[in-house]
């Protein structure tokens, strides 16, 4: 817990009302006890002091050292300085003005910062010794008004002034330290009592003989806010004010059950002075001595800011007093088997108590008067009371219909009469007068002594009927087995619902004073009408009944106790909370013997003295609202300890995670002494929660997974009323990563498998581009031995029939007619000799040309134009680079063949030639002036355009894209796009090779 929340819970307590205060016009007897030992995390069951510090914390000094105690947990600190023994057995504590705390040992004094003291194990202790030999044992410590620390030891007084030790009295065993109004030490040593005035000691008449004691007899005397001394003595207690002196009684005498010698007294905040004797803890009245607890044997007693009274036992631990707000009244001896249902208040204020099986009762505060079978109830087993106009009471039965009571005697309705069941769960009167009652079997309205009854053929969505509510407005709600109905026009219509049917069971209504319905149960929780529907308020508490006590308080009741709401909290909408709904709850802790509440209607009822009854499984329950404080104060939620796989430690300002933690557990907790179990607490990490999480009674946030980073715990906690801090506290929580779940160490990775993929992509790009290479020379390779198979062969063969043919035509005469057609054979042979040749040339003759595309082109153009015809420009643009064999000679035959056709086809007057040479590509363009090309041309057949065709065949080889781009009148362009790869040869740029080149294989 950091210094902020330290300064904040103590601002806190220091201005938060007294709520649990113990109320001295209670019997002392009937005060809430709770004991806690070791079994509980005390570290001794022997508690020598008690203080509380500004931050609301209960500090113990034990047999086995400091314990420090927020109402729930025990925290143990261990403190040790520099050349000291171990702490031993701690015999007092004091709190500085500052908010220091002073620890008196058998080893010395110690202190603890105000800072320090959320430092548990890690607290760093001054370690002091006021004088030498057995003036480290201290035995009491006292800070006086004026901000000096009075040290008691068993060697003398001290007193520390100015950072140092003065001693008062050097010699004696001072046992106790207490200071008057103005200022004085009343000091008790060994051979009696003294007032000191400073250093100078006041002289006083001899208390101790008008006591009838000896001097050395006298153990305690103790201030009160009036101004007279108590004395505790052998002989029992005695109180002197001026010169009056009352002894309480038995004075002197020692019996049993009686005390007699008084050891130690202790005034609380309410004015009760509380005495220690021999036989036990008792209280000072006027009346004399009320006995707290028999046979309690103390050590130590204090009374917090609360009011709360604590008392240190001498081997049993350490006990809680508080104030009990429930009483319970339990049936008359001959009732015991029966257990209240119905509670009503009637028009004169008395309380009806309507019971199972155990008839009707009135209540005087007391006792009960009953009314069963023997008066007249022929059913005892009352589930309900209503009250008319007329004074007359109106009972349900469980078995027995309806009874009137008046005038002292019962009057019977039951299926001869109209009712449709003898089971009646309810009865409502409404403002003319008329009854409404449910039944088992439906509803029924009598008027006038007649009865209309209503089934589910009137609307009603079962013939359960539970309960019945009239609203301001004369409105009729009825609940049954199937939800609630609303009555419209003589017939019931249903109310949706969130929720579904909720079955046979009570269901409560209730109408504020802002005119809002409120139903309870249905199946669990609050609801609220809202535009003729259920909303869900609260779905969690399992309620039965609600009324409204005064502009301020609606009271609740149901299977886990009774409920204290704001109006005005029930007005919020449900998701303005965030799931924090301000309510205070009341259980066994406040005095209920069990915490379930009776099914009957009405369960709840107050009278005009203030207070609230409920009916309970295990009596009447009385709450006296006039007692009942609703605390304002915030309660300050603060991190205990925290545990990271198997070892938990105390909590530090913020909690590092070591990477791959799975199992964090952070136990949170609040300062509440006196009623911890009230406090309700919920929490959030940001970056994992959505949205707030309820905590069980462990206050543990437990998490296997935490997201790498800095997030922020956020706990909030409601206080002993209820009333939610809606702001909480943070705990900021640091998850360290793995070295290879940095930033740092993701990029490099990133970086690595971009280059690794890259250098994979680079390195089967150069296998493509091998194999395809390797397809390309083999593919030349076999057209070179086509060229050579094609001349040596059939050419040659070819010549040789032609030149015989040659020699036969020779031999024939001129006259001949056959001469003159094998000239013309002859030379028809040899034009296709010549073609053959050509074609066979066209093999070889563009790998003797090198890689210069232009060149080929300009020769091609020069060929095909003839006269003029056309003009034409080659344009190179980027750097020329050599060229694969197979790609250059397709490209140049695409070309050729668009050249042609521009020359042929397109009537333009000029054609251009582009030749582009990129890293990525070789691009040929091929565009003219002309007239263009129709779309017809563009998608025709094959028969009819097999230039087209062709070259789209060759671009195919070669991987290459081929697109024409023309429109009639706005000429044609033919672009080639040729893959690097597949056009340029390895290295082709004569530069060096990068690395990535050669991994790639280019």
């Amino acid at each position: 817990m950091s210094q902020a929340q330290v300064a904040t819970l103590a601002v806190l307590f220091l201005f938060a009302p007294s709520s649990w205060a113990l109320n001295p016009s209670q019997p002392a007897s009937s005060y809430l006890q709770t004991t806690f030992t070791v079994a509980d995390g005390l570290p001794s069951n022997v508690v020598n002091a008690i203080v509380q510090t500004a931050d609301g914390f209960l500090w113990l000094g034990t047999d086995d050292g400091l314990s420090r105690f927020n109402g729930r947990r025990f925290r143990r600190f261990n403190f040790r300085g520099p050349g000291s023994t171990p702490q031993g057995v701690v015999h007092s504590l004091a709190v500085s003005p500052g908010g220091d705390l002073w620890i008196g040992t058998d080893t010395g004094l110690a202190r603890i910062s105000a800072n320090d003291l959320d430092q548990a194990d890690r607290s760093p202790v001054v370690f002091y010794h006021p004088g030498a030999r057995k003036s480290d044992e201290i035995v009491c410590l006292h800070f006086s008004r004026d901000g000096f620390l009075w040290v008691g030891t068993r060697s003398g007084l001290f007193r520390w002034r100015d950072g140092k030790f003065e001693p008062v009295l050097p010699d004696g065993w001072i046992s106790r330290l207490e200071e008057t109004s103005n200022g004085h030490m009343l000091v008790i040593n060994g051979t009696g009592w003294m007032e000191l005035d400073g250093l100078r000691e006041i002289p006083h008449s001899d208390v101790a003989a008008e006591l009838g004691v000896r001097s050395n007899e006298i153990f305690h005397v103790v201030p009160d806010h009036t101004g007279a001394l108590w004395f505790c003595t052998v002989a029992g207690l005695a109180r002197k004010s001026g010169d009056a002196i009352v002894r309480f009684q038995p004075f002197g005498q020692s019996t049993r059950t009686a005390p007699s010698g008084a050891f130690r007294a202790m005034e609380d905040k309410q004015g009760n002075i509380w005495v220690f004797t021999q036989n036990g803890l008792f209280r000072a009245t006027a009346a004399g001595m009320e006995v707290l607890a028999a046979g309690m044997n103390a050590a130590s007693v204090y009374s917090d800011r609360d009011g709360t009274l604590w008392v240190g036992r001498k081997g049993d631990g350490l006990v809680k007093f508080k104030d009990r707000p429930i009483q319970i009244f339990k049936p008359i001896p001959q009732m015991m088997n029966t257990r209240p249902m119905a509670v009503f208040s009637d028009h004169a204020g008395e309380l009806w108590v309507g019971s199972s099986c155990g008839g009707l009762s009135l209540f005087d505060g007391n006792g009960f008067r009953t009314y069963n079978e023997k008066d007249g109830l022929k059913n005892s087993c009352v589930n309900t009371i209503a009250e008319d106009a007329d004074q007359n009471l109106w009972l349900g039965t469980g078995g027995g219909g309806m009874f009137r009571f008046s005038a002292g005697k019962f009057t019977q309705y039951e299926l001869p009469q109209g009712l449709p069941s003898i089971f009646v769960y309810a009865i409502t009167v409404s403002r003319d007068g008329s009854l409404w009652i449910g039944t088992y079997d439906g509803l029924s309205h009598m008027r006038n002594g007649s009865f209309r009854n209503y089934t589910t053929a009137d609307g009603l969505a079962d013939n359960l009927v539970v309960n019945v509510f009239e609203d301001k407005d004369g409105g009729i709600w009825v609940a049954t087995a199937q939800g609630v109905d609303r009555r419209s026009d003589d017939r019931f219509v249903h109310v949706p619902s969130e929720t579904p049917s909720f079955g046979q069971r009570s269901v409560g209504f209730l109408e504020t004073s802002s005119g809002k319905i409120y139903v309870l149960g249905a199946p669990r929780g609050i609801s609220r009408v809202q535009d003729r529907r259920l909303v869900g308020i609260n779905p969690e508490l399992e309620l039965l009944s609600m009324l409204q006590h005064g502009p301020s308080d609606v009271w609740l009741s149901g299977a886990n106790g009774i409920f204290r709401f704001s109006p005005l909290e029930l007005d919020w909408v449900p998701q303005e909370h965030e799931g924090a709904l301000d309510y205070e709850q009341f259980g066994t802790a406040d005095g209920l013997v069990s915490a379930q509440t009776s099914r009957g209607v009405p369960n709840m009822s107050t009278t005009p003295d203030g207070k609230l009854w409920v009916a309970t499984a295990h009596g009447l329950a009385m709450l006296d609202l006039a007692n009942l404080h609703r605390s304002t104060s915030k309660s300050q939620v603060y991190v205990d300890e925290v545990t990271v796989g198997r070892y938990t430690e105390p909590a530090s300002r913020e909690i590092i995670l070591p990477p791959g933690t799975h199992h964090v557990a952070i136990h949170f907790d609040t300062v509440e002494l006196a009623s911890p179990e009230k406090i309700r607490y919920q929490y959030r990490l940001d970056g994992v929660d959505a949205v707030w999480l309820d905590a069980d009674a462990t206050q543990l946030a437990v998490y296997t997974s935490i997201p790498i980073g800095i997030h922020n715990l956020h706990m909030r906690a409601s206080n002993a009323s209820g009333i939610w801090d809606r702001a909480g506290a943070t705990y900021p929580i640091n998850q360290k990563p793995y070295y290879y779940e940095t930033l740092w160490f993701r990029g490099f990775s990133l970086a690595s498998g971009l280059a690794l993929l890259s250098g994979a992509y680079l390195f089967r790009l150069g296998q493509v581009r091998r194999q395809m290479r390797i397809l390309l020379e083999e593919r030349l390779d076999e057209r070179e031995r086509i060229a050579r198979e094609l001349h040596d062969t059939l050419l040659q063969s070819v010549q040789g029939l032609i030149l015989r043919f040659h020699a036969i035509t020779e031999r024939l005469p001129a006259t001949e007619p056959s001469r003159g057609s094998m000239e013309h054979t002859l030379d028809r042979a040899n034009q296709v000799l010549a073609e053959g040749r050509d074609r066979v040339g066209s093999l070889r003759v563009l790998a003797d040309t090198g890689g210069n595309l232009a060149q080929l082109f300009t020769t091609a153009a020069r060929e095909i134009i003839h006269n003029g015809q056309m003009e034409f420009d080659v344009v190179i643009a980027g750097n020329p680079r050599q060229l694969n064999a197979v790609a250059r000679e397709e490209a140049y035959w695409i070309g050729r063949e668009a050249l042609m056709n521009a020359v042929r086809h397109s009537k333009g007057k000029r054609v251009e030639i582009e030749l582009i040479y990129s890293d990525k590509t070789l691009q040929l363009r091929i565009r003219d002036d002309g007239h263009g090309i129709d779309e017809s041309s563009l998608s025709a057949v094959p028969k009819k355009s097999w230039g087209l065709v062709g070259m789209r065949e060759r671009a195919r080889k070669i991987r290459s894209q081929l697109e024409i781009l023309s429109r009639v009148g706005a000429g044609t362009e033919i672009e080639l796009v040729v893959p690097a790869a597949v056009a340029y040869r390895r290295n082709s740029s004569g530069a060096p090779r990068s690395w990535w080149r050669s991994f790639g294989g280019r």
